[in-house]
């Protein structure tokens, strides 16, 4: 990590949002209402073209609990899917939605808004990953929980899976800023500081291509200010 960049800086400021978190009387314990913790960053120069699929950068710590519901777009058909998740004994996915059954049963916005509101993470096989825009709409897309995609084949499915519950997901806005989940209220604050270590070099490498087109980087909660952890001089 560039030597300009203080560990301790960044280690503080997220204390200081734990500790202000902590002095509010409300502390809900969904994760729906659990605050995120975010990074956020601002470049001199940016890519100008908006990038749908998100980018995967892994994490030290889940950001997610195993109790986290998943509802997985199949390209196939719910049964075999079902089947599948079956033979390999794996239980992470609640739900599986075949694409024929979105379109057919998920046309209207009030059917789309109690979808969404009905599972914490969003999957999809990533052959069919391209259709989403138009399937889903832009509400769907804007909330946050844009579908994951992953592979599902027999043998990478349960990797895809699990890799989803330890990575963060960053789509390339189309401007200077952008931010990147690294936690909740729900976590230690050691596991969202070296959450923020591990993730900030592929940020960096990501959407500023290297440290000297770093303006800012700062972290938030979903409801508190910015603050700092790094600004770049101005240059003479």
């Amino acid at each position: 990590m560039e030597a300009k960049y203080d560990e301790k800086q960044g280690a503080k400021a997220i204390e200081a949002l734990f500790k202000a978190n902590e002095s509010k009387e409300e502390k809900p314990d969904l994760l729906d209402t659990v605050p995120n913790l975010w990074i956020q960053i601002t470049t001199k120069k940016f890519d100008q073209k908006k990038k749908m699929k998100s980018k995967r950068l892994p994490l030290k710590h889940a950001i997610y609990p195993d109790t986290a519901s998943v509802c997985l777009f199949s390209k196939e058909p719910e049964a075999t899917v079902e089947q599948k998740l079956k033979k390999e004994d794996y239980t992470k996915i609640d739900k599986v939605i075949s694409i024929l059954t979105l379109k057919e049963s998920y046309s209207t916005f009030e059917s789309r808004r109690k979808l969404l509101a009905s599972y914490d993470i969003f999957l999809v096989d990533d052959r069919v990953f391209h259709l989403m825009p138009n399937v889903l709409g832009k509400t769907f897309l804007q909330t946050g929980k844009t579908p994951i995609p992953v592979k599902t084949s027999p043998r990478a499915l349960r990797r895809s899976v699990d890799d989803v519950f330890v990575s963060s997901y960053m789509k390339r806005s189309a401007g200077a800023t952008n931010a990147l989940k690294i936690g909740h209220f729900g976590m230690k604050p050691k596991e969202v500081i070296e959450n923020l270590n591990a993730v900030l070099p592929q940020l960096v490498e990501i959407q500023a291509r290297n440290w000297s087109n770093v303006q800012a980087i700062s972290v938030k909660s979903d409801d508190s200010p910015a603050l700092p952890i790094f600004t770049s001089l101005r240059e003479q």
